[in-house]
């Protein structure tokens, strides 16, 4: 009986210190890009400065807040109380294996808005906590930033 209940007792510990993860969401933050696609130049600056501010912050990457530099630099949007990044994404779009397809519906469904433009071309816009989770999707074959465009010469 004393097994039993420490058994019990064992299980119920591991069960509360366990965390749960939605399938398919990265929540940590790699310097390393994944090597399953390619990045834009743009994106890897991006990435190398993201991750260094992130790190920098001392905070969680859900906690975490650009600063107005990185805003700035980035063309980073502000929506709701999360900052997002705008760009482009190409993915593979043969159906051979349904487990390496990319499913935009379950990104949706995170909060990631994507459009898609051409068939396995869409633009992005996603909350900067949840780019680890897209650019780790399977069937992802290219990753651009997007960056806001201003205008040449202001009007006065």
């Amino acid at each position: 009986m004393k097994k039993v209940l420490f058994s019990l007792t064992c299980l119920v510990m591991l069960a509360g210190c366990s965390t749960a993860k939605k399938a398919g969401e990265v929540s940590t933050l790699s310097e390393e890009l994944p090597k399953t696609a390619r990045f834009s130049n743009q994106f890897k600056v991006f990435w190398n400065d993201f991750v260094s501010e992130v790190k920098q912050s001392g905070k969680s990457l859900k906690k975490y807040k650009p600063t107005q530099e990185m805003v700035d630099y980035y063309g980073l949007v502000k929506a709701g109380n999360q900052y997002v990044l705008t760009g482009f994404i190409q993915v593979d779009s043969k159906k051979e294996d349904a487990t390496k397809n990319f499913d935009p519906e379950k990104l949706k469904g995170m909060g990631i808005t994507l459009n898609e433009m051409i068939t396995g071309i869409y633009s992005f816009r996603c909350p900067l906590a949840l780019l680890p989770t897209l650019i780790n999707q399977p069937g992802m074959k290219t990753v651009e930033a997007g960056k806001q465009l201003k205008p040449l010469h202001e009007n006065k």
